[in-house]
């Protein structure tokens, strides 16, 4: 019985300086901060300065066109890791271009769990800078794979959030 107590009173001990240690060193604040418009303008102009591939600077200012036009969240747009594409992600089938406009299929949205799918219609604007259906337009120009995720890099890897 002696010996059983003891045990017990090390895991306590264990136990209870494991709850110091968090004490003792505060947790430190996360000190990420979300991308803005100004930064990804700015990101956008070097990568077309650094990119050997003209489409990757194209690829990387559509996504963030959409996802900072407040249309769709990133996590609805790109998919979660480079190599895993998942289903979760805008697929370049649910993209439609119609003269003027363009439609998009989001199969997956934090906001709608049951997995129902949403249609969104989007009309063109006219300045051509801020116009989402130029925009992808000039994009899906670059070629896009059916059967993948929408933002893939020239060597396959997806655009991640990440």
């Amino acid at each position: 019985m002696q010996s059983w107590a003891q045990g017990q009173s090390q895991v306590l001990l264990v136990q209870g300086g494991h709850e110091r240690v968090g004490q003792v060193e505060p947790r430190q604040r996360d000190q990420h901060r979300p991308l803005n418009f100004s930064t990804s303008i700015k990101v956008l102009v070097l990568l077309s300065q650094i990119c050997s591939s003209g489409r990757e600077p194209i690829m990387s200012g559509k996504a963030s066109t959409l996802a900072f036009s407040m249309v769709y969240r990133i996590s609805e747009i790109v998919t979660p890791s480079r190599s895993d594409p998942g289903n979760k992600c805008l697929q370049g089938e649910h993209l439609l271009l119609g003269s003027g406009h363009m439609t998009i299929r989001l199969r997956w949205s934090k906001t709608d769990q049951i997995v129902k799918g949403k249609y969104s219609r989007l009309d063109y604007i006219d300045d051509d800078t801020l116009c989402l259906v130029c925009n992808m337009q000039a994009y899906v120009s670059t070629g896009v794979q059916r059967g993948s995720p929408l933002f893939c890099h020239r060597e396959g890897s997806y655009l991640s959030r990440f």
